[in-house]
């Protein structure tokens, strides 16, 4: 039986992983006292982002009407920079433009999505869908006063399975509008991936490990 459903995260997840910062005045210079955080690479080079050009799974590759080169979109705000995948239609790399940490560097939320990309779907718990390249239907984008906002939309269709995503980004507001429509699959299931939302490795407050997102329910493994 054909079920849809019409998911709006919103605001929701983002506030579950970077609450501490927005009630948080930005820091204009260095406190001597902060939590510690993951020490940096001691050779001092820039984060890497995920090569756009990576090839995706060669059980993936050959299916018909299945985009056989993983594509990467960049959106940057004056808050943060985020990055999409087509695999997936997963969040890969999320960083704060206003907030630092004891280093002055950026604060990342999301430095590499790991075993469980952010926002991975499926119909089981094995999440099916988040290694599937989707179609994508957009660009990178630069939002601000003169473009305030922009989608990016993902599509899958395969064996009676139908999926389409919507990313909303606006400049001014830390909030990311997401959209499911699906269609064909009788269970939804969505992850937060691992370590999404940890940058300080030291705070025993935080959970470490993979995060699902059932319905309206969190569970943490």
């Amino acid at each position: 039986m054909e079920k849809r459903a019409l998911i709006a995260l919103g605001l929701s997840f983002l506030i579950l992983l970077i609450y501490q910062f927005l009630f948080v005045k930005p820091e204009t210079q260095r406190i001597a006292q902060q939590p510690e955080t993951v020490e940096q690479e001691k050779d001092g080079s820039k984060m890497s982002v995920p090569d756009p050009a990576a090839p995706i799974p060669a059980a993936m590759a050959g299916k018909q009407g299945i985009p056989s080169v993983e594509k990467m979109i960049r959106v940057e705000t004056d808050l943060y920079t985020a990055i999409v995948s087509s695999r997936g239609a997963t969040l890969q790399y999320y960083e704060l433009k206003q907030y630092q940490d004891h280093n002055g560097s950026n604060v990342v939320l999301l430095k590499s999505p790991g075993v469980l990309a952010p926002l991975g779907m499926g119909s089981r718990e094995e999440l099916e869908l988040a290694e599937i390249q989707f179609q994508v239907t957009g660009h990178d984008l630069k939002l601000d006063a003169a473009h305030p906002s922009g989608e990016i939309v993902f599509t899958h269709a395969d064996s009676g399975v139908s999926v389409k995503r919507t990313y909303r980004f606006s400049a001014g507001k830390y909030g990311i509008d997401i959209k499911d429509e699906i269609a064909g699959m009788s269970d939804y299931w969505i992850t937060l991936g691992a370590d999404f939302g940890l940058y300080n490795r030291t705070d025993t407050s935080s959970h470490v490990g993979p995060v699902l997102l059932k319905d309206t329910d969190r569970i943490e493994f």
